[in-house]
Protein backbone atom coordinates (compact mmCIF):
# COMPACT_ATOMS: atom_id res chain seq x y z
CA UNK A 1 0.00 0.00 0.00
CA UNK A 2 1.01 3.49 -0.94
CA UNK A 3 2.96 5.62 1.78
CA UNK A 4 1.24 9.31 1.51
CA UNK A 5 3.81 10.83 3.31
CA UNK A 6 6.87 8.77 1.63
CA UNK A 7 4.75 9.65 -2.25
CA UNK A 8 4.91 13.20 -0.48
CA UNK A 9 8.71 13.07 -0.10
CA UNK A 10 9.43 11.48 -3.42
CA UNK A 11 7.76 14.13 -5.24
CA UNK A 12 9.33 16.78 -3.15
CA UNK A 13 13.25 15.84 -2.65
CA UNK A 14 13.54 13.68 -6.27
CA UNK A 15 11.27 14.63 -8.63
CA UNK A 16 10.99 18.48 -7.88
CA UNK A 17 14.35 18.50 -6.54
CA UNK A 18 15.73 17.56 -9.91
CA UNK A 19 14.25 20.68 -11.71
CA UNK A 20 18.28 21.76 -10.21
CA UNK A 21 19.39 19.03 -12.67
CA UNK A 22 17.17 19.57 -16.08
CA UNK A 23 18.27 23.07 -15.76
CA UNK A 24 22.22 22.19 -15.83
CA UNK A 25 21.69 19.60 -17.96
CA UNK A 26 18.96 20.98 -20.72
CA UNK A 27 19.64 23.73 -23.10
CA UNK A 28 15.79 24.18 -23.65
CA UNK A 29 14.81 24.18 -19.85
CA UNK A 30 17.34 26.76 -18.80
CA UNK A 31 16.34 29.59 -21.84
CA UNK A 32 12.73 28.82 -20.18
CA UNK A 33 14.08 30.19 -16.57
CA UNK A 34 16.56 32.53 -18.37
CA UNK A 35 15.38 35.59 -16.59
CA UNK A 36 13.89 34.26 -13.43
CA UNK A 37 15.24 35.76 -10.15
CA UNK A 38 12.74 33.55 -7.76
CA UNK A 39 13.08 31.21 -4.99
CA UNK A 40 10.05 29.31 -4.29
CA UNK A 41 9.86 26.90 -1.18
CA UNK A 42 7.75 24.05 -0.58
CA UNK A 43 6.28 23.01 3.02
CA UNK A 44 4.73 20.02 3.29
CA UNK A 45 3.77 18.74 7.31
CA UNK A 46 6.04 15.87 8.10
CA UNK A 47 8.46 16.50 5.39
CA UNK A 48 11.46 18.52 5.38
CA UNK A 49 10.78 21.83 3.03
CA UNK A 50 12.68 22.23 -0.02
CA UNK A 51 13.41 25.58 -1.88
CA UNK A 52 14.05 25.64 -5.38
CA UNK A 53 16.38 29.13 -6.36
CA UNK A 54 16.32 30.48 -10.31
CA UNK A 55 18.86 32.57 -11.14
CA UNK A 56 19.31 33.77 -15.03
CA UNK A 57 18.97 30.07 -16.21
CA UNK A 58 20.14 28.48 -13.38
CA UNK A 59 18.96 26.68 -10.55
CA UNK A 60 19.51 25.32 -7.48
CA UNK A 61 18.11 23.03 -4.12
CA UNK A 62 18.13 22.58 -0.76
CA UNK A 63 16.44 23.57 2.66
CA UNK A 64 15.20 27.10 2.93
CA UNK A 65 18.05 29.02 4.58
CA UNK A 66 17.58 32.98 5.78
CA UNK A 67 16.79 35.12 3.53
CA UNK A 68 16.15 34.97 -0.60
CA UNK A 69 19.38 35.88 -2.53
CA UNK A 70 19.43 40.00 -3.13
CA UNK A 71 16.81 40.98 -6.41
CA UNK A 72 14.77 37.97 -6.02
CA UNK A 73 11.19 37.36 -5.37
CA UNK A 74 10.74 34.87 -2.36
CA UNK A 75 7.33 32.53 -2.78
CA UNK A 76 6.27 29.94 -0.03
CA UNK A 77 3.98 27.22 -0.78
CA UNK A 78 2.41 25.60 1.93
CA UNK A 79 0.35 22.09 1.98
CA UNK A 80 -2.39 21.13 4.54
CA UNK A 81 -1.16 17.75 4.28
CA UNK A 82 0.68 15.72 2.11
CA UNK A 83 -2.07 14.26 0.54
CA UNK A 84 -3.29 17.48 -0.40
CA UNK A 85 0.93 17.98 -2.02
CA UNK A 86 0.42 15.02 -3.94
CA UNK A 87 -3.00 16.02 -5.60
CA UNK A 88 -1.62 18.83 -6.26
CA UNK A 89 1.37 17.05 -8.04
CA UNK A 90 -0.97 15.19 -10.13
CA UNK A 91 -2.78 18.07 -10.99
CA UNK A 92 -6.27 17.63 -8.63
CA UNK A 93 -5.65 20.66 -6.60
CA UNK A 94 -4.00 23.82 -5.62
CA UNK A 95 -1.17 25.37 -3.02
CA UNK A 96 -1.56 27.75 -0.59
CA UNK A 97 0.67 30.61 -0.93
CA UNK A 98 1.43 32.13 2.25
CA UNK A 99 4.74 34.36 0.90
CA UNK A 100 5.30 36.52 -2.04
CA UNK A 101 1.70 35.57 -3.40
CA UNK A 102 1.84 38.77 -5.12
CA UNK A 103 4.67 37.50 -7.01
CA UNK A 104 2.76 34.56 -8.68
CA UNK A 105 4.26 34.78 -12.17
CA UNK A 106 6.85 32.68 -12.46
CA UNK A 107 4.24 29.92 -10.43
CA UNK A 108 1.59 30.55 -13.45
CA UNK A 109 3.88 30.54 -16.08
CA UNK A 110 7.75 29.64 -16.43
CA UNK A 111 7.11 26.57 -13.59
CA UNK A 112 4.55 24.94 -15.55
CA UNK A 113 7.02 24.97 -18.49
CA UNK A 114 9.16 23.71 -16.50
CA UNK A 115 7.55 20.88 -15.02
CA UNK A 116 6.38 19.91 -18.77
CA UNK A 117 9.97 19.83 -20.13
CA UNK A 118 10.66 17.08 -17.66
CA UNK A 119 7.72 14.73 -18.59
CA UNK A 120 8.23 15.35 -22.01
CA UNK A 121 12.06 14.00 -21.79
CA UNK A 122 10.98 11.55 -18.70
CA UNK A 123 7.52 10.26 -20.50
CA UNK A 124 7.88 10.52 -23.99
CA UNK A 125 5.44 9.88 -26.18
CA UNK A 126 8.01 7.80 -28.17
CA UNK A 127 11.28 7.77 -27.15
CA UNK A 128 12.38 7.63 -30.93
CA UNK A 129 11.41 11.39 -31.19
CA UNK A 130 13.99 12.41 -28.94
CA UNK A 131 17.43 13.60 -29.99
CA UNK A 132 20.15 11.57 -29.04
CA UNK A 133 21.32 14.40 -26.16
CA UNK A 134 17.56 14.38 -25.29
CA UNK A 135 17.64 11.05 -25.02
CA UNK A 136 20.88 11.17 -22.68
CA UNK A 137 19.26 13.43 -20.69
CA UNK A 138 16.48 11.35 -19.94
CA UNK A 139 18.32 8.83 -18.96
CA UNK A 140 20.60 11.01 -16.58
CA UNK A 141 17.58 12.96 -15.35
CA UNK A 142 15.56 8.88 -14.68
CA UNK A 143 19.18 7.84 -12.46
CA UNK A 144 18.58 11.15 -10.23
CA UNK A 145 15.08 11.12 -9.33
CA UNK A 146 15.07 7.07 -8.65
CA UNK A 147 18.55 7.28 -6.81
CA UNK A 148 17.43 10.38 -4.99
CA UNK A 149 13.87 8.74 -4.33
CA UNK A 150 16.22 6.04 -1.96
CA UNK A 151 16.14 8.62 1.03
CA UNK A 152 12.70 8.86 1.20
CA UNK A 153 11.94 5.40 1.17
CA UNK A 154 15.12 4.52 3.49
CA UNK A 155 14.04 6.60 5.85
CA UNK A 156 9.97 6.82 5.86
CA UNK A 157 8.49 3.95 4.53
CA UNK A 158 8.21 0.52 6.96
CA UNK A 159 9.66 -1.78 4.53
CA UNK A 160 12.67 0.73 3.57
CA UNK A 161 13.07 1.25 7.14
CA UNK A 162 13.99 -2.00 7.54
CA UNK A 163 16.07 -2.56 4.51
CA UNK A 164 17.90 0.39 5.74
CA UNK A 165 19.21 -0.62 9.34
CA UNK A 166 20.58 -3.45 7.64
CA UNK A 167 23.20 -1.41 5.36
CA UNK A 168 26.42 -0.83 7.30
CA UNK A 169 27.66 2.71 8.17
CA UNK A 170 29.73 3.51 5.18
CA UNK A 171 28.99 5.47 1.33
CA UNK A 172 28.05 3.48 -1.58
CA UNK A 173 29.24 4.92 -4.93
CA UNK A 174 26.96 5.27 -8.05
CA UNK A 175 28.87 6.33 -10.46
CA UNK A 176 28.65 6.39 -14.83
CA UNK A 177 31.81 6.11 -17.18
CA UNK A 178 32.00 9.95 -18.62
CA UNK A 179 28.91 10.83 -16.61
CA UNK A 180 27.61 11.91 -13.27
CA UNK A 181 27.95 10.09 -9.58
CA UNK A 182 26.00 10.20 -6.42
CA UNK A 183 26.97 8.83 -3.19
CA UNK A 184 24.28 6.99 -1.23
CA UNK A 185 25.41 7.43 2.78
CA UNK A 186 24.19 5.23 5.47
CA UNK A 187 24.91 6.46 9.02
CA UNK A 188 23.39 4.43 12.16
CA UNK A 189 20.33 3.34 9.59
CA UNK A 190 19.70 6.51 7.77
CA UNK A 191 20.18 7.26 4.27
CA UNK A 192 20.66 10.59 2.42
CA UNK A 193 22.07 10.76 -1.08
CA UNK A 194 24.07 13.33 -2.39
CA UNK A 195 25.53 14.35 -5.68
CA UNK A 196 29.33 13.55 -6.26
CA UNK A 197 30.94 10.35 -5.99
CA UNK A 198 32.54 9.46 -2.54
CA UNK A 199 36.74 9.56 -1.21
CA UNK A 200 36.65 6.21 0.21
CA UNK A 201 33.44 4.09 -0.43
CA UNK A 202 32.32 0.95 1.26
CA UNK A 203 31.07 -0.41 -2.17
CA UNK A 204 30.32 0.63 -5.91
CA UNK A 205 28.32 0.34 -8.35
CA UNK A 206 29.83 1.26 -11.84
CA UNK A 207 27.64 1.73 -14.82
CA UNK A 208 29.52 1.82 -18.26
CA UNK A 209 27.11 4.45 -19.99
CA UNK A 210 23.98 6.26 -19.10
CA UNK A 211 22.19 4.30 -21.27
CA UNK A 212 22.95 0.81 -19.42
CA UNK A 213 21.69 3.21 -15.91
CA UNK A 214 18.11 4.15 -18.19
CA UNK A 215 17.72 0.74 -19.67
CA UNK A 216 17.95 -1.32 -16.05
CA UNK A 217 15.91 1.68 -14.11
CA UNK A 218 13.41 1.48 -17.25
CA UNK A 219 13.02 -2.43 -16.54
CA UNK A 220 14.37 -3.36 -19.88
CA UNK A 221 18.10 -5.02 -18.71
CA UNK A 222 18.10 -7.17 -16.21
CA UNK A 223 20.81 -6.39 -13.48
CA UNK A 224 22.21 -9.41 -13.33
CA UNK A 225 22.64 -9.48 -17.06
CA UNK A 226 24.63 -6.67 -16.61
CA UNK A 227 26.48 -7.36 -14.58
CA UNK A 228 27.49 -10.74 -16.81
CA UNK A 229 28.23 -9.12 -19.47
CA UNK A 230 30.60 -6.13 -17.99
CA UNK A 231 27.81 -3.05 -18.44
CA UNK A 232 27.66 -2.94 -14.74
CA UNK A 233 30.59 -3.58 -11.94
CA UNK A 234 30.29 -3.98 -8.01
CA UNK A 235 32.50 -3.98 -5.57
CA UNK A 236 33.52 -3.85 -2.02
CA UNK A 237 30.70 -4.80 0.39
CA UNK A 238 28.26 -6.43 -1.53
CA UNK A 239 25.47 -6.86 1.43
CA UNK A 240 25.25 -2.80 1.67
CA UNK A 241 24.69 -2.76 -2.55
CA UNK A 242 21.98 -5.88 -2.10
CA UNK A 243 19.64 -4.03 0.77
CA UNK A 244 20.21 -0.47 -1.48
CA UNK A 245 18.22 -2.52 -4.07
CA UNK A 246 15.97 -3.48 -2.34
CA UNK A 247 15.09 -0.09 -1.77
CA UNK A 248 15.56 0.88 -5.45
CA UNK A 249 12.50 -1.51 -6.15
CA UNK A 250 10.18 0.14 -3.52
CA UNK A 251 11.56 3.25 -4.92
CA UNK A 252 10.38 1.80 -8.40
CA UNK A 253 6.69 1.41 -6.62
CA UNK A 254 6.00 4.97 -5.42
CA UNK A 255 7.46 6.22 -8.86
CA UNK A 256 4.74 4.53 -10.82
CA UNK A 257 1.99 5.53 -8.33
Amino acid sequence: MIDGRVQAAVNLHAVLRSLEDLVSLDPRAAEMVQGAHTRVTFRVPGIAPLSLTFTDGRASSGPRSGRAPAGHDDVTLAFASARHFNRVISGEGFPLPVRGFSRMAFLRKDLPLLSGRLEALLRPLDREMLSPEERRISWIMTAYIAFFSIAPVANLDERGRANAARMADGDISVEVVDGPGLTVRSRSARVEVVRGAPADPRARMVFDSVSTVGAILEGSLDTYAAIGDGRLAVSGYIPSLDNMNKLLSGVSYYLAA
